[in-house]
């Protein structure tokens, strides 16, 4: 199998667009639509993947599902596509989201963690070890592996290893730095790489992550922009300006980039200075494509990311730094 996902799968409530938040006993009146959506690291990289082209009989998901209506609608969201799914079904309720976008605001999450609590490590090792991935891609924070990640990690001979992080639930932020080292890809952002490493500036953080990741750190900001740092070379570039609807799933879908672009090529090292600026200048299109349209993964096809790029990327490419 190509890639296998796993860590946090969510349904989210998303209510985009909004003007502003409800004072204590007001009620709004809100034109966007307010959905349910799928949501969550596992299920938005495979599913993005499999937008962008990718055999979705390469792609699988271990995941940690409720027995109710909503683990019943993310089992059939991502089988749609034809993507397998292997399933921990647990007593707990499917883990849901509820998500407010206030118009030129960032996200507001209100997380409940649910199934993912339940997610076996064992059960995630047996698929592994059946499927062999060339890419296994997780989030933890919030779920069962959290604390065996790094071990399941060591287990992964000939795996490309992508790790994502989030706040995590019930823990400090530095329980996930002996699963760092066991990785090629890290992605988070600037104020998650403070928190991981318990450093008073980005440099310092920076500094001791790209030391312990084996190949790639990532560090996104948004519309900011994006870098990509190896041990011997830093990437900057700008964010891609576009109309955002819901910026809900962008690291989601940069990640999917970022691993597209391994698949392509078919090679998961030795890559050289204008393939590590292609890989970032996709991977930021694909989570510029995610904000378009509410939801994590529905603005994430081939054809928005095609028109970012031939649209923008000259323009980012010239405004590209590298050291």
């Amino acid at each position: 199998m190509l890639v296998i996902t796993s860590g946090i799968i969510v349904a989210d409530i998303i209510a985009p667009r909004l003007d502003k938040i409800a004072d204590p006993g007001e009620m709004l009146h809100v034109d966007a639509d307010i959905s349910l959506r799928n949501g969550g690291h596992a299920g938005n990289v495979i599913i993005d993947l499999a937008q962008l082209g990718i055999n979705p009989e390469q792609l699988g998901t271990v995941i940690a599902l409720g027995k109710d209506v909503f683990g019943n609608f993310l089992k059939s969201r991502i089988e749609e596509y034809g993507i397998k799914t292997f399933i921990n079904w647990t007593e707990r309720h499917t883990s849901t989201d509820m998500v407010l976008v206030v118009k030129g605001e960032d996200r507001r999450f209100h997380v409940s963690p649910g199934a993912n609590l339940g997610l076996d490590p064992e059960f995630l090792r047996k698929i592994l070890k059946e499927y062999q991935p060339k890419v296994f891609c997780v989030r933890p924070g919030y779920s069962g592996i959290d604390f065996d990640i790094d071990s399941i990690f060591q287990e992964l001979k000939n795996t490309f290893k992508f790790l994502d992080v989030c706040q995590p639930y019930k823990k400090k932020w530095n329980y996930i730095l002996p699963a760092v080292s066991e990785v090629h890809a890290l992605h988070c952002n600037s104020g998650e790489a403070m928190k991981i490493t318990s450093k008073n500036t980005v440099k310092e953080a920076v500094e001791d992550l790209k030391k312990r990741v084996k190949q790639f750190l990532f560090i996104t900001e948004g519309e900011k922009g994006a870098r990509l740092i190896t041990k011997n070379t830093e990437i900057f570039q700008p964010g891609f300006e576009v109309d955002w609807v819901d910026p809900t799933g962008c690291g989601d879908a940069f990640c999917a980039g970022v691993i597209y672009k391994l698949i392509e090529w078919g090679k998961y090292t030795d890559f050289i200075q204008e393939e590590l600026v292609e890989m970032l200048t996709f991977a930021q299109a694909c989570g510029a494509a995610a904000s378009l349209k509410p939801g994590c993964t529905t603005g994430v096809t081939k054809e928005n990311v095609e028109t970012i790029l031939k649209d923008q990327k000259d323009n980012l490419l010239s405004n590209t730094t590298v050291h």
